[in-house]
């Protein structure tokens, strides 16, 4: 169930119980809504390929976590029904694609390898999206703060 909350920097934050849990050293999500915070990535999408009915089939870009200046391990595949709740699709690690203009724009060595170029169609064991009330969503697992935040998406 959603529910609204202050962080403590004070900046709203949309919270969802979790549904992830740890299973053979990797994260795996059930099929519960999971928690999803804003904030705390920086990120760009450069380009997403659509199919003919809107769903996102190829996404490029880049993202990395703030507090570690580094990219995250593992995204996460989500969909956000139109209830507003999100569900987790399918967890997947990072692609780690060297994009050194990312590491000398922010000064931080560690996004070096912070870029992404996901075929949603090679992943596989997608359900299929109906555009009319779904959202697919790419959320990226941070793991200090066990919190899956989302990447921002044109």
């Amino acid at each position: 169930p959603l529910t609204q909350q202050q962080d403590s920097d004070g900046k709203a934050a949309r919270r969802w119980w979790s549904g992830c849990r740890r299973a053979t050293g990797r994260e795996s999500c059930g099929s519960s809504p999971l928690q999803v915070v804003d904030g705390g990535v920086r990120s760009a999408i450069d380009s997403v390929q659509r199919d003919a009915s809107g769903v996102p089939t190829r996404i490029t870009g880049w993202a990395f976590l703030e507090n570690s200046q580094s990219p995250p391990a593992q995204i996460c595949l989500a969909r956000r029904q139109s209830n507003g709740l999100i569900y987790p699709e399918k967890v997947v690690g990072f692609p780690r694609l060297e994009r050194p203009d990312v590491a000398a724009s922010f000064s931080a060595p560690g996004a070096r390898f912070s870029g992404m170029d996901l075929d949603l169609q090679a992943v596989g064991g997608l359900a299929p999206v109906d555009p009319r009330s779904d959202e697919m969503l790419i959320l990226i697992s941070e793991r200090k703060s066990g919190c899956w935040r989302p990447l921002p998406m044109p």
